[in-house]
């Protein structure tokens, strides 16, 4: 198998506040994690082995799926003494995932650029019996469904294993550091395919989350434009500018002078175009099913 190799580049913002991680990942062509497709059905795969089986609805309303085996996290087992030492700064703990990632090789990094940036938690809604329920949490033991009409247009958290519950031994001691606002964050997998994020580490921290009643801090991973589509975005975003501009300048030669520039104008905008074309995201990659023994053949010899 490859090496795989992650160049990190900071995020900053105008005011030189990070805002996240670019990792540019090379030497991995397929993930140890990851997504395939064929018709209506998506899979998703580790090491080889599918561990979540997911149907489109005929009505495309949503996905209903099983999970099949163990999933297995791509982080190691967060110590209390580094919860303690990172604390809230998301910063610290995007460096740590990325060498994690990295080193582990179990996650859906592949070549391409990456981000990983904290993440804000919707929030609870009304329960049906009164009190608080996890408003994006999907839920469902082994089956479940992905409701894409009744979410609209917030984005469903999808656990990759059954929710522990708030008795268990580890989500009390998450629990305890909650309590002293050192809770590790949640690291979740942005999958367009399924318009849903996918817990890829911290599963017993929301379930600690859930149980105090508060916001769990999370940092999602998601795959960004890569180099091609960045470069054409950026061209065709470029032509639009130069395009306005001409159209600007004509009108201004009708007008006077009593209209503004039209680098004024449209100069402003278009920076903030080419800035934002720098952490746009890409579609998750996902990797044909074969069809039939030949085609399974020829998979596992282009993989």
């Amino acid at each position: 198998m490859e090496a795989m190799r992650i160049h990190r580049e900071p995020l900053s913002g105008r005011d030189d506040r990070w805002q996240g991680l670019i990792l540019h990942v090379t030497g991995r062509r397929r993930p140890s994690l990851r997504v395939r497709t064929a018709a209506h059905r998506i899979l998703l795969e580790q090491n080889g082995e599918v561990f979540w089986e997911g149907r489109l609805q005929p009505d495309r309303g949503g996905v209903d799926f099983r999970r099949t085996r163990e999933y297995h996290s791509p982080l190691p087992p967060i110590r209390a003494s580094r919860a303690r030492a990172f604390g809230a700064d998301p910063s610290r703990w995007s460096y740590w995932i990325a060498a994690c990632l990295a080193e582990q090789d179990a996650g859906p990094l592949h070549d391409g650029r990456w981000i990983l940036k904290p993440l804000d938690w919707l929030g609870f809604a009304e329960g049906p019996h009164g009190g608080k329920t996890p408003a994006q949490i999907v839920q469902g033991d082994e089956d479940g469904f992905i409701d894409w009409w009744d979410h609209y247009s917030l984005h469903d958290v999808m656990p990759m294993r059954s929710m522990p519950q708030a008795e268990e031994g580890r989500v009390k001691a998450y629990r305890r550091l909650a309590r002293e606002n050192a809770l590790p964050p949640v690291l979740l997998w942005w999958v367009s395919g399924l318009d849903s994020y996918a817990v890829l580490d911290g599963h017993a921290r929301l379930a600690a989350a859930v149980a105090e009643g508060i916001d769990p801090p999370m940092i999602e991973v998601k795959r960004l434009l890569d180099v091609a589509e960045l470069e054409a975005s950026t061209t065709s975003t470029v032509e639009d500018y130069a395009s306005e501009i001409v159209r600007l300048n004509s009108i201004r030669e009708q007008q006077g002078t009593v209209m503004p520039a039209a680098e004024s104008l449209v100069g402003p905008g278009f920076s903030r175009r080419l800035e934002s074309l720098m952490t746009r995201e890409g579609p998750t990659t996902a990797w044909p099913l074969p069809v039939g023994p030949e085609a399974r053949s020829r998979d596992d010899d282009e993989n």
